[in-house]
C-alpha cells in the first residue's frame, strides 16, 4: 500500500487529484482545508483498503493543519485520477488509531 500512498502523492504534485463534490461538502461541514487534505496525504498512512461498488477505495489517516487527527479516503478513477471520495475526523476506535 505504500507504493499506492507515493503515487498520491505524485499526483498531488502533477495534478492529478481530484476532491469529489460530497468531500468538498465534507471539508466545509466539518471545517477542513484543502491544506488539511495536502498534510494528510504527505504525513499520513494508508491504514485499511476498502472493495466498494467495484472500486478499491484507500483510507488514510494522518493528521491536519492543526495536528489533530484526520481520515482522507481516496479512490483512483477509470480516467486514471485520484478522486478524494471523502474527509472525516476519526471516531472508531476499531478502526483507527488516533481519535478525535
Amino acid at each position: 500500500m505504500e507504493g499506492y500512498l507515493n503515487a498520491i502523492k505524485q499526483g498531488l504534485f502533477n495534478g492529478q487529484v481530484r476532491v469529489s463534490k460530497h468531500a468538498q461538502e465534507r471539508l466545509r461541514k466539518r471545517g477542513y482545508s484543502k491544506k488539511d487534505i495536502v498534510i494528510a496525504i504527505m504525513k499520513g498512512t494508508i491504514t485499511e483498503e476498502q472493495e466498494r461498488k467495484g472500486h478499491v477505495r484507500y483510507v488514510i489517516e494522518s493528521i491536519d493543519s492543526y495536528n489533530d487527527p484526520i481520515v482522507v479516503v481516496f479512490t483512483k478513477g477509470k480516467d486514471e485520477l485520484f478522486h478524494i471520495v471523502t474527509v472525516m475526523p476519526p471516531h472508531d476506535a476499531r478502526r483507527f488509531h488516533q481519535l478525535i
